[in-house]
């Protein structure tokens, strides 16, 4: 039809902390002793919430306790998350936070605004030391990333992350880390030692087996 496609830049890739500087931020906000910024960034941590529409909507009424799971609405995808288990340390976050939320008219666990939360996680990573291009965001980045090293299924990933298209997801396992580049060098050196190994064995035993016959076809 004499149109062009033009060539796409690709975008920029998120940034996720790595899970010693997960651990180092919660510290820092840990120390400076107020324990509900301390629950909200753990919570955005271990769930991988998105800010908008989930974290600043996400009820008491959403939690199943007997279960231990939550699922709540996700309205970028106009839909409900996937029953989602409770890490120990969310638990014990509901624990804390569960009276208060009952408390308040919306019964939202984490009420805040999009520039509360930036203004607040900028505060705490400027105490870190950490690269001004970590926004609150990072948090979910981190979460899916996590979720990527420690080789879950891409369908799984993408289920727990609420994603509309596992082609999102997948960016996290095409474009790893150095962790996951690592992991995957490890799995194949492993696999190459294993196979080595087999047929050496196998080889050992075909060898014994000759000498086994060539003696009996002597009597």
């Amino acid at each position: 039809m004499g149109i062009v496609d033009l060539p796409r830049g690709e975008s920029k890739r998120k940034p996720a902390l790595t899970y010693s500087e997960q651990e180092t931020f919660l510290a820092v906000v840990a120390k400076c002793g107020v324990q509900d910024d301390w629950d909200m960034w753990a919570w955005a941590f271990d769930t991988g919430m998105r800010h908008d529409g989930e974290l600043d909507n996400f009820k008491i009424d959403d939690v199943d306790f007997g279960r231990k799971t939550i699922t709540f609405w996700r309205t970028k995808t106009n839909g409900w998350s996937v029953e989602m288990p409770l890490t120990g340390r969310c638990q014990d976050i509901l624990k804390r936070q569960r009276s208060k939320a009952q408390l308040r008219d919306d019964r939202k666990v984490f009420p805040s605004t999009a520039g509360s939360r930036t203004s607040n996680w900028k505060k705490y990573i400027a105490m870190c030391n950490f690269a001004k291009h970590f926004t609150p965001y990072t948090t979910r980045h981190t979460y899916i990333t996590r979720l990527a090293e420690a080789d879950v299924n891409p369908k799984v990933t993408m289920e727990l992350a609420g994603h509309s298209c596992i082609e999102t997801t997948l960016t996290y396992y095409t474009k790893s880390s150095s962790k996951i580049l690592s992991n995957a060098i490890l799995k194949l050196e492993q696999s190459r030692d294993a196979e080595t190994n087999d047929s050496i064995v196998n080889e050992n035993e075909a060898n014994s087996l000759i000498g086994h016959n060539s003696k009996r076809a002597l009597k």
